[in-house]
């Protein structure tokens, strides 16, 4: 009876070690996915083709490729076996130093280059030889040095992002590229000393913990290189939407020039000559500096001459330029949300929601009509 129960308690305990393994497989295996399906889209979209994107997917492949070795995965092909020879965990922070120097528009030299890449090379060459040639000094000096590639790896790799964050505090790069480029190198330092705690903890507890950990910090690198990478492309088009326009705006007569209008005239002359509905941060209070009156004034005149709201007011100057940018072809190429911020709106959710409103169809609607 006895011997019915332990061996049902170690079915049981070998069915849920196998539920576990396969549950962290899992759960690697989408991460993985989403981290390539990511890295394909930058490669291979047309929006967000450049330089700089294809340096920032070498850096998410790697760092794919890294948590597929790790979790084992696909672990009997000879692609799983010439992947634990070759020493990717040097390269990421490599590929992302590239790609802060690529944003930043800084040339690295030809030293710096072959000293950041001398790790995976020398490293890989080691490991490669070490099947190639028998030799027990050799692999004894693998043995130990795995004993510390941890805190190595992650040293390194932790440097060299601090070198990359050096170059971007010392650039000329716009306030809001700086910030993004700082967010994302602190996200991958985040990760990497992640990493090392979970290292430290598996050693002290003899716990693994390096399969669903190391995804969910791996698409917490992923989104906030998707948030940034979309928000520079909206700040690049919205340059590009400002250049068309600028080009392309016809001269106005000067509102100082025309002491004779009533303060409503006034106020939609300067909607239409300074276009001041574009600042996204325009209220009641701005625009009655603005016209040097108070701020229940003008309330009160929009409310008896207008009959609409301070609100309603400056945003239907901005769904009219919207509707005008939409309908011009050389406007097709930018993004409904770098129109819709470019016309002043704070957020693409707002721009929707205020477009279908005023106009009764969603602006991509409108867009292909």
């Amino acid at each position: 009876m006895l011997k019915n129960i332990l061996l049902k308690i170690d079915l049981i305990e070998n069915v849920a070690l196998f539920l576990r393994m396969e549950t962290d497989h899992f759960i690697s295996s989408i991460g993985i996915i989403i981290v390539l399906f990511f890295a394909t889209v930058l490669l291979t979209s047309k929006r967000y083709k450049s330089r700089a994107n294809h340096l920032l997917t070498a850096c998410l492949i790697t760092l794919s490729l890294l948590m597929l070795r790790i979790n084992a995965i696909f672990e009997e092909t000879l692609f799983f076996e010439i992947l634990c020879f070759l020493r990717i965990e040097y390269l990421f922070s490599v590929f992302l130093y590239m790609y802060v120097c690529e944003v930043i528009k800084e040339k690295i030299s030809k030293t710096t280059f072959i000293l950041f890449l001398s790790p995976f090379m020398l490293l890989s060459s080691l490991y490669i030889g070490s099947i190639a040639v028998e030799n027990s000094s050799l692999e004894t000096f693998l043995e130990g040095f795995e004993v510390f590639e941890t805190y190595i790896i992650i040293t390194f790799n932790v440097l060299v992002v601090t070198l990359a964050m050096i170059k971007i505090y010392r650039s000329n790069a716009e306030f809001d590229v700086r910030k993004w480029l700082f967010a994302i190198s602190w996200s991958l330092i985040v990760v990497m000393l992640f990493f090392l705690i979970l290292e430290v903890i598996e050693l002290l507890f003899d716990v693994e913990l390096w399969g669903s950990f190391g995804v969910i910090m791996s698409l917490f690198f992923v989104r906030i290189s998707y948030t940034g990478i979309q928000k520079l492309q909206i700040q690049q088009d919205q340059k590009a939407i400002q250049k068309i326009y600028s080009n392309s705006k016809k001269s106005t007569t000067a509102v100082k020039n025309n002491v004779t209008l009533n303060h409503f005239e006034h106020m939609q002359l300067l909607m239409r000559d300074e276009e001041l509905f574009r600042d996204p941060s325009l209220n009641r209070t701005l625009l009655a500096e603005k016209l040097g009156l108070s701020v229940s004034s003008v309330t009160r005149i929009l409310k008896e001459e207008g009959q609409i709201s301070c609100k309603d007011f400056i945003n239907q100057y901005r769904i009219q330029l919207a509707k005008e940018m939409l309908t011009d072809v050389r406007f097709h190429v930018f993004s409904l949300e770098a129109i819709g911020k470019e016309v002043g709106f704070k957020s693409r959710s707002t721009f929707y929601e205020t477009f279908k409103k005023e106009v009764g169809v969603s602006p991509g609607t409108f867009k292909k009509k």
